[in-house]
């Protein structure tokens, strides 16, 4: 599928909130769909999002940016990101200093 205004591939899960499914971060079926579906090579890859999209992307062997202020379990915030930003452009400028960093 591909979104309306940008022409981007994007895979979503369309099952209800209730229903248990593989699809539904942190379950990893939506990242190994879109590996399949789409031809992905997840190594070396990065996934943005919530402490959900972050877990999912640790257990997919996926370096990780957290946006925004982590969940507050009963211990208090769980890190599970490689790097926690503020907004998207905080996650992309890290992630491009990162990379940079990398190859130089």
């Amino acid at each position: 599928m591909r979104g309306a205004l940008t022409g981007i591939p994007m895979l979503s899960c369309r099952h209800r909130r209730a229903d248990a499914c593989a699809c539904r971060k942190p379950g990893l079926g939506l990242i190994a769909r879109a590996r399949e579906e789409l031809g992905l090579e997840l190594s070396g890859g990065w996934l943005i999002g919530d402490d959900a999209d972050t877990a999912a992307g640790r257990d997919a062997a996926l370096r990780t940016v957290r946006v925004g202020p982590p969940s507050l379990g009963p211990a208090g915030p769980t890190p599970t990101a490689d790097y926690g930003a503020r907004d998207l452009l905080d996650a992309a400028n890290w992630i491009l200093l990162r990379e940079a960093l990398a190859a130089a």
